[in-house]
């Protein structure tokens, strides 16, 4: 999780959008296999709010309605 964590905050240092997604994915990841589930929805939540600034429609998992 730390190298994660280090990732992210690099990625972000450079402004690279890409990178910065896929380290928030990781991390919401990792955080559900260390059993952190509220953690990782906030972290799911900030990739979902940080690919659609970024216009990476693709990254962003539209909610279904039932």
């Amino acid at each position: 999780m730390a190298s994660y964590e280090r990732a992210y905050q690099e990625f972000l240092s450079r402004s690279d959008a890409e990178g910065t997604a896929a380290a928030l994915s990781n991390m919401a990841t990792c955080l559900i296999t260390l059993n952190d589930f509220p953690r990782a929805l906030k972290t799911h939540e900030e990739a979902r709010r940080f690919c659609q600034e970024k216009g990476m429609t693709t990254l962003v998992c539209k909610p279904t309605t039932t």
